[in-house]
C-alpha cells in the first residue's frame, strides 16, 4: 500500500513546479521513512543541523534524511534523481564552508550508517560513514590491531577516507585510502554495488582519492594490522614562557629534522606537529603528539632516536607506552564534545601547500606565517595554526603498490636518484565575527602566495593539493594535480559511474572532476 502511494505522489510530484521539487522529495522521503525524515520543527533536526565544526556549514536545508541502510540512501537518490532535487551529504561535518550542508535542499545525514563490524576472521573491520574515528581505533583495540585512519577523534571517517588520508603509520602502510578493502557504494541510479581489487576494480582505485564524485560510501572495509602497543609523547611547548626565554628556535630545530630526515628514516614513526599562535594574547606554542608503532622498555628514559630533539625541549611532556586509539583520543581533545559530536569552533578555514622538504624553507615559511597573523591580531577570537606534515618516498610506494594503486599520481612526482621527500603544509584558522572572514582568508592566502615564491626561489615548489586540507578556492586544482592521465580515468569513471551528473548538478558541495 505504501509503495502504491509513493509512485502514485511522486508522479505528481515531478509535474509540479520547480519551486517545488525539494518539497516533494521531502514529502516522499517522509511516505518512505517516516522516523528518518526531519524537518525544521523536529529536535533531531537541529542536532544534526548544528553539528559542525565550522559555523559556516549551518545551513537550512527543507529536511534532513537519516538513512540506516545502503537501501536507504538506495531510495533517497532514486526520489532525488526523478526530482531532481538539490541535495548536500554530510558524514563527520569537519569540512569547513559550504561543502556539507546546502540552504532549501535535502541533507543526507550518515550519522545513522554506524556499522562497526568485524569479518573476514576479524582481519577486516567494516565501517560505517557516519562514525568518527574515534569508536573506530577503540573497536579496533579490542583486539590489538589497528586501522590506518585519521589522527584525531574527532574527524569523521568518509571525508578522511575517500581523500586520502594521513594516520601515524602512514610512513610504513601508505595514505588511509591505500588500506580499504572494498566499499559499499550506492550509485547515481540507486543502484548498490560492491568494489574492490576484483569488481569494479576502476570504481574502487578512484574512490582512493577521488571522493564523492562517484557515489555515496555506505560501508568501508578496512584493512586491520597487529599493532597493540607503541610509544607516545604528547607535549606542549611555549615558546616565550618568561621574559628573556625563547625556546621557538630549538623547536623549530627540531619540528625540522623530524619532517626532512627523521621521518623518511624512522618508517614506523608519526607525529603531529604544530606551531599555534594566539596573535591577541602575543602566545605562540609548539603542540606535538608523537608516536612509534613499537613500544619501548622505559618510555620516560627510553626515547627514540627521532624524536628526542623535540621532547628535550623545556615544557609539558607525557611519555608513554600506549595503544594508538587512547593518543588518538587524547589529542585535539578539546575539540569533543564526546563520540557522537564536536563542538561548534565558530568560523574557520584550511589551507594547504606542497613543497619539497627543506629545512631553510620550514622555516622562513613559519616566519611568514607570524608576520601574516601579526597584521589582524586585533580579530577577535583568533587562532591559528601551520603544520609541516612529511610525505615519505615509502609513504607513497606503499600506496602505490597495494591492489593498484590509489588515484592521487604521487608516484609519479618521484624522481630516480633522488631522495628527497615531500611536506604538505596545513594552515588553519578559527575565529568568532563573520565580518572578520574576508581579511583572515586574505592573510591565509597571502602566506600560501609568499610560502609558494620562497620555495619557487629555492626549486622546492610542488604544485600538488591535498584535497582533505585545501581551501574552497584550491578545489578546482585539486585533480588536475594528480597528473593528466589519472585526471582523464577520473573524469571516463565519472562518465561511466554518473552518466548524467547527479553528483555534480544535484550536490552542488565537494571537490568536483
Amino acid at each position: 500500500m505504501k509503495s502504491f502511494f509513493f509512485a502514485s505522489f511522486l508522479a505528481l510530484a515531478t509535474g509540479a513546479a520547480a519551486h517545488l521539487e525539494t518539497y516533494a522529495s521531502c514529502a516522499a522521503l517522509e511516505i518512505l521513512h517516516s522516523k528518518k525524515l526531519m524537518y525544521p520543527r523536529d529536535t533531531q533536526y537541529n542536532v544534526t543541523n548544528e553539528n559542525y565544526f565550522d559555523v559556516a556549514s549551518v545551513k537550512r536545508p527543507a529536511c534532513i534524511f537519516l538513512p540506516e541502510s545502503a537501501k536507504d540512501v538506495s531510495d533517497a537518490i532514486r526520489i532525488l534523481r526523478i526530482t531532481k532535487t538539490k541535495f548536500a551529504l554530510k558524514s563527520g561535518g569537519h569540512m569547513p564552508g559550504e561543502f556539507t550542508n546546502i540552504d532549501g535542499g535535502v541533507l543526507i545525514a550518515t550519522e545513522r550508517l554506524n556499522t562497526l563490524k568485524w569479518a573476514e576472521n576479524d582481519s577486516v573491520l567494516q565501517v560505517g560513514p557516519g562514525i568518527r574515528w574515534g569508536p573506530v581505533f577503540d573497536e579496533a583495540a579490542t583486539k590489538g590491531k589497528v586501522v590506518i585512519g585519521g589522527r584525531l577523534k574527532v574527524v569523521g571517517v568518509a571525508g578522511l577516507l575517500v581523500g586520502g588520508g594521513i594516520s601515524y603509520v602512514a610512513g610504513e602502510y601508505g595514505f588511509s585510502c591505500d588500506n580499504i578493502k572494498g566499499f559499499e557504494v550506492v550509485l547515481a541510479d540507486g543502484t548498490i554495488t560492491y568494489a574492490s581489487e576484483t569488481r569494479n576494480k576502476d570504481l574502487y582505485k578512484a574512490l582512493r582519492g577521488g571522493t564523492s564524485n562517484f557515489g555515496i560510501v555506505t560501508r568501508f572495509d578496512m584493512d586491520t594490522y597487529d599493532l597493540p602497543i607503541g610509544y607516545s609523547n604528547i607535549g606542549m611547548v611555549v615558546f616565550n614562557p618568561a621574559p628573556g626565554v625563547d625556546f621557538k628556535p630549538a623547536f623549530m630545530d627540531a619540528l625540522a629534522d623530524f619532517v626532512v630526515t627523521g621521518s623518511a628514516a624512522d618508517v614506523k614513526s608519526g607525529a603531529i606537529i604544530t606551531v599555534t599562535r594566539v596573535p591577541s594574547r602575543g602566545m605562540s606554542l609548539g603542540m606535538m603528539s608523537l608516536w612509534r608503532s613499537e613500544p619501548v622498555a622505559n618510555a620516560t628514559t627510553d626515547t627514540p632516536d627521532v624524536f628526542k630533539k623535540l621532547v628535550t625541549i623545556p615544557g609539558q611532556h607525557s611519555a608513554n607506552n600506549l595503544p594508538l586509539n587512547v593518543v588518538a583520543n587524547t589529542f585535539g581533545s578539546q575539540e569533543s564534545q564526546g563520540d557522537g559530536g564536536i563542538q561548534l569552533h565558530l568560523h574557520n578555514t584550511f589551507r594547504t601547500g606542497s613543497y619539497i622538504a627543506d629545512k631553510d624553507l620550514i622555516l622562513e615559511i613559519e616566519q611568514i606565517h607570524e608576520e601574516e597573523f601579526a597584521t589582524i591580531a586585533d580579530v577577535a577570537g583568533l587562532s591559528a595554526t601551520i603544520t609541516f606534515q612529511p610525505i615519505t618516498q615509502n609513504n607513497i610506494r606503499v600506496g602505490a603498490s597495494k591492489r593498484g594503486g590509489n588515484v592521487m599520481g604521487l608516484e609519479n612526482r618521484l624522481k630516480a636518484g633522488d631522495d628527497r621527500h615531500f611536506m604538505w603544509t596545513e594552515q588553519f584558522a578559527g575565529w568568532a565575527l563573520d565580518a572578520d572572514t574576508a581579511r583572515v582568508d586574505q592573510v591565509q592566502k597571502n602566506i600560501y602566495n609568499r610560502a609558494k615564491a620562497a620555495a619557487q626561489k629555492r626549486g622546492l615548489w610542488d604544485d600538488f593539493i591535498y584535497l582533505n586540507d585545501a581551501a574552497t578556492d584550491q578545489a578546482k586544482d585539486v585533480f588536475p594535480a594528480f597528473g593528466e592521465k589519472n585526471h582523464m580515468f577520473l573524469k571516463s569513471t565519472k562518465q561511466k559511474y554518473d552518466p548524467t551528473g547527479v553528483f555534480t548538478n544535484l550536490m552542488p558541495g565537494g571537490f568536483k572532476i
